[in-house]
C-alpha cells in the first residue's frame, strides 16, 4: 500500500514560496518543490485524499492555491487456492 505517486502536472508562475500540504495519512517527499511524491500509508486505503498546493507570489503578487483530490484503492492480490485432497 506504499506505492508513490508522483505529482507530475502541478505548475507555479512567478512562485516566491511553495507549500503543498494533504490531509492524507501518507507523506510527501518534500512540501516546498512544484512536483513531490506522495506515498499512502496504509490508513489512507479506501480514502479520498486532498493534496493543496499553495503558491506565494514574489514581489507584489498575491498568494494563490488549487487543490486536486485522489481515491486511495487497494489493488487485489491474487493467492492460491488448494482444495483439500480426496482420499
Amino acid at each position: 500500500m506504499t506505492n508513490p505517486f508522483p505529482i507530475n502536472d502541478a505548475t507555479a508562475q512567478y512562485a516566491g514560496t511553495i507549500a503543498w500540504t494533504h490531509d492524507g495519512a501518507g507523506s510527501l517527499s518534500a512540501n516546498s518543490i512544484i512536483n513531490p511524491v506522495y506515498t499512502p500509508a496504509t490508513a489512507d486505503a479506501g480514502n479520498v485524499v486532498t493534496l493543496t498546493l499553495i503558491v506565494f507570489g514574489e514581489g507584489y503578487c498575491n498568494a494563490a492555491s488549487a487543490s486536486s483530490t485522489m481515491q486511495i484503492t487497494v489493488a487485489p492480490i491474487a493467492g492460491s487456492f488448494l482444495p483439500e485432497m480426496m482420499q
